[in-house]
């Protein structure tokens, strides 16, 4: 299965309007979604842990360090238009009849869809050394669903999705001039739904997998600014351990029985230096 994106992300602040189009090719860390910030989004991510707005949290607590006084907020919004495909491989369809495609091998079929993905920043400065924050953030997830039942790829897959929700707050605190220190909590929602066909038949009903659990998990970093224009920053968000519990049944019929899955999601280390050379160039 090859999957891919482009990503249109726009985002607004009292002191950003940010828009960057993007192509990728997932990998193996297609589950993670990185496109949190316009701004970082747009110079490719080089600087992200290193402050410059409210977004760099995401990646370093550290950097609401620099908020300005009273309440901050920055509201950002990524548009990801993905697309699947799936071929056959010799086996996969013996004996299913009526079904449109998939039946011999080499054949394949394309789905593409879109999908939003908003984040949110608020920063208030307590004092002239302590911030707090929150974000709010959907850092994990992929969805992709067959636009045609009657295929016999349905007897292996007619719909996936896994969403979170992950919830931020956070503090960071000015130790000494130019070097910030920030800690934080994960609470992160999770979501999982899989669908598949009961039977090989084209009227086979839908088998259903639905679950979702409550995980917790922790942010923390440092901010330095040794130099006017120098900006070094190193972040830290812990993996998050989720065991989903729910419902396998099929759809119209029978009781629901539980099931429980083991997911964690990974560690994510970010290290950014950014310098400026001129009023025009870092």
């Amino acid at each position: 299965m090859r999957l891919g994106k482009i990503i249109l992300a726009a985002g607004c602040s009292a002191a950003l309007v940010g828009v960057s189009l993007v192509g990728t090719q997932a990998t193996a860390g297609g589950l993670a979604v990185r496109e949190q910030s316009s701004q970082f989004q747009g110079s490719s991510f080089a600087g992200a842990a290193a402050g410059g707005g409210l977004s760099s949290a995401f990646w370093n607590s550290a950097a609401i360090g620099e908020a300005a006084k009273g309440m901050q907020t920055e509201n950002h919004a990524a548009l990801i238009f993905g697309e699947t495909d799936y071929t056959s491989v010799a086996g996969t369809g013996p004996g299913f009849i009526g079904f449109s495609t998939g039946v011999d091998a080499g054949d394949s079929v394309t789905n593409d869809r879109v999908a939003l993905v908003p984040s949110s920043y608020m920063s208030y400065r307590l004092n002239d050394k302590t911030v707090l924050g929150m974000a709010v953030n959907a850092p994990f997830g992929l969805g992709n669903e067959l636009d045609d039942d009657n295929s016999a790829f349905a007897i292996h897959h007619r719909s996936a999705k896994l969403f979170t929700l992950n919830a931020n707050p956070m503090m960071s605190y000015e130790v000494m001039k130019g070097v910030y220190v920030g800690v934080g909590v994960q609470v992160q929602y999770a979501s999982l739904s899989f669908k598949t066909a009961g039977g090989a038949t084209t009227s086979a009903a839908t088998g259903v997998l639905d679950g979702d659990d409550i995980g917790f998990g922790f942010t923390a970093g440092v901010l330095l600014k040794p130099a006017p224009g120098t900006s070094i920053g190193i972040g830290f968000r812990s993996a998050i351990e989720h065991e989903i519990e729910g419902d396998q049944f099929v759809s119209g019929t029978g009781p629901k029985n539980k099931f429980t899955l083991d997911v964690d999601t990974p560690e994510l280390v970010t290290l950014s230096i950014r310098q400026a050379l001129s009023p025009n160039l870092r």
